[in-house]
């Protein structure tokens, strides 16, 4: 008839060569013409070539089929060009719902960011104890792989700055877009902590006055590719007070309307007491090794105190560290540099940037950082 029809159950048929032999299916190893109809039966299954989209075929024509293990898709060759086949629940890698957002959240140490052990414990879905998923490599970095291909809203929200005798530090602030990835990808997270508050230290002579140190500047939230060189996206942390008799405000207010394409600094710096800058996106914060913020390249680490009085640690995403009396910067796209003790109201905070679409910007009042993510 017009029909060919290969019934596998009382025999084999092989075409080609396969390494496990002629079992009771049928093996068709390289290209294979069938001119007619052809019929399979049965309750088992039929696989399809499948390769990367470089091992596509050279020579194309209309009709072909193949799993395109690269896009994790199947896919045919259609006129003049190879198109997804629809696929009304797409595969993911895990579950990880439409609409609902997941916030990466400060965990771990508060000047050098979370181990992946601390991740795990804190974080309750299934996926997040799977190293594929979620990792550490570097330490703070939470490194994530995207589950899904498709467009992601992401939005960074930096940490406050550390406050100062119950004057109110700086506010962090947070930046948001829309970003298309590819399922697979892995980006790298850094959550933002908050700078140290100034009240309580005791240490170096300070005793006496537990209430006048510097608050520590507040750590950017940062979004960044598997290797940290790309930015997608930060939300700069807010200034560190100075000392309470400077009567501190919210020099981070307003970081986060910055979308300059610059990483300079947000004010002069003022060296009196070895006070620590917010670390930039590709520079450490100004001051001394010890009390500047440090970069992403270099860890992107809270500043220690420059000073032997009231020390106080600068939050991780690159907060700097306080120099007795004078509050550290906040980390940012732009960091934040620090004014004379007695200059009201203290460290400025860090700038913010967004290189997605439909992009937003604004203040976040929360003490910590976080990075929340919805797939759309």
């Amino acid at each position: 008839s017009s029909n060919t029809v290969i019934d596998t159950t009382t025999g084999s048929f092989g075409v080609g060569v396969d390494a496990n032999g002629p079992t009771s299916n049928l093996h068709v190893v390289g290209n294979a013409l069938i001119t007619g109809n052809v019929a399979v039966t049965g309750t088992g299954s039929l696989t399809v070539p499948s390769g990367t989209t470089a091992q596509r075929p050279a020579t194309s024509t209309n009709g072909m089929i193949r799993y395109n293990s690269t896009t994790y898709q199947y896919e045919g060759w259609m006129r003049d060009d190879w198109f997804g086949l629809s696929v009304t629940n797409a595969p993911q890698l895990y579950p990880f719902p439409a609409g609902v957002p997941f916030t990466f959240t400060a965990v771990g140490d508060a000047r050098t960011g979370p181990t992946i052990g601390q991740l795990q414990a804190a974080y309750s879905p299934a996926w997040t104890g799977n190293t594929s998923n979620l990792n550490v490599i570097t330490q703070g970095f939470q490194l994530w792989t995207v589950p899904k291909t498709g467009t992601y809203t992401i939005k960074a929200l930096g940490a406050r700055g550390g406050q100062s005798g119950g004057s109110g530090a700086g506010q962090g602030a947070y930046s948001q877009g829309n970003f298309y990835f590819t399922e697979g990808t892995k980006l790298n997270i850094v959550v933002g902590r908050q700078g140290e508050d100034g009240q309580g230290a005791t240490s170096g002579g300070m005793g006496a006055y537990p209430n006048y140190a510097g608050g520590g500047g507040g750590g950017a939230s940062w979004v960044l590719s598997e290797n940290k060189t790309t930015l997608y996206a930060v939300g700069g942390g807010g200034g560190g007070s100075n000392g309470r008799s400077s009567n501190a405000a919210n020099y981070g207010t307003f970081a986060g309307q910055s979308q300059a394409a610059s990483t300079a600094r947000v004010g002069t710096y003022y060296n009196r007491y070895s006070p620590g800058g917010g670390a930039s996106w590709d520079t450490n914060g100004n001051g001394t090794s010890v009390s500047q913020g440090k970069s992403i390249a270099n860890g992107a680490m809270g500043g220690e105190s420059g000073h032997g009085q009231g020390s106080r640690n600068g939050g991780f995403g690159g907060g700097g560290g306080n120099g007795a009396t004078q509050g550290g910067g906040g980390g940012g796209y732009g960091g934040g540099n620090c004014s004379d003790y007695n200059v009201s109201p203290g460290a400025f905070g860090g700038t913010s940037r967004n290189n997605g679409s439909s992009t937003s910007f604004g203040t976040h009042t929360d003490h910590d950082g976080s990075v929340v993510v919805t797939l759309n």
